[in-house]
């Protein structure tokens, strides 16, 4: 697990003693008196995988003609 180290020295807390999101949000709200606000995202905008846009493949020599088309030139 990746350490959030910030976090854990600010709050003085270990950030395995939270199970999910709303924990934090929660715990945060105890804290400080306002939540965290993370909302669930949905669409395409990032995607399950991870990616924060959508990622698609082109061939090489298409791709100057595609960027192009794009900016409209």
């Amino acid at each position: 697990m990746q350490r959030t180290v910030l976090f854990e020295r600010h709050y003085n807390v270990d950030v395995s003693q939270f199970k999910s999101t709303d924990d934090v949000d929660r715990f945060l709200e105890e804290r400080s008196g306002k939540k965290l606000g993370v909302v669930r995202t949905s669409g395409n905008v990032i995607e399950k995988v991870g990616n924060v846009l959508p990622v698609k493949r082109f061939e090489v020599e298409n791709i100057d003609k595609i960027i192009d088309e794009a900016l409209g030139y």
